[in-house]
């Protein structure tokens, strides 16, 4: 795995990277405290497990649409860090595994924002 693939991703609180001598570890925060509603956590790691093994073998698509949710999270773009730019759309944003499907229902990511994401990309978006 290439950490430098990886850190475009990692550009805000919510989704962050740290390194140790053998290990990366990917933190993605989901924080409700705008009053969202609870979210139940029974059930969920099942379904993201696959996740992993995506990202291992170079299919970041869970980390750009993390970072879709994470800029969808900015209330006040002003506040939003000026220097992050969009990192690379990766490719077959329109064909989601049960995992990236979950991700996105957890995650609530806003289907026209996926769509726009996923022309951007050339592509069509696949229903979450």
């Amino acid at each position: 795995m290439n950490i430098d693939s990886i850190k475009p991703y990692c550009t805000s609180e919510e989704i962050s990277i740290s390194e140790s001598r053998q290990n990366l570890l990917l933190d993605f925060y989901l924080s409700d405290e705008e009053g969202y509603g609870w979210i139940d956590g029974e059930g969920w790691l099942a379904s993201l497990i696959g996740l992993r093994n995506d990202i291992l073998h170079g299919d970041y698509r869970s980390l750009y649409l993390a970072w879709l949710h994470a800029c969808s999270l900015q209330r006040d773009w002003e506040d939003f860090n000026k220097d992050v730019s969009e990192p690379p759309v990766p490719a077959h944003l329109d064909t989601l595994n049960g995992a990236l499907k979950s991700l996105t229902e957890l995650f609530d990511i806003d289907k026209d924002i996926l769509g726009v994401a996923t022309k951007a990309s050339g592509q069509e978006a696949d229903e979450p």
